[in-house]
């Protein structure tokens, strides 16, 4: 997904982990939020 990041990020930039759900067939179905 969107913006890529092609080098070292700030660990204390990170506000949020977001991970897109998947059926077993691999289609994505929806997002789930971890903190």
């Amino acid at each position: 997904l969107f913006p890529h990041i092609y080098g070292a990020i700030d660990r204390n930039a990170v506000v949020e982990v977001r991970s897109l759900q998947r059926t077993d067939d691999g289609t994505f179905v929806g997002w789930s939020t971890s903190t």
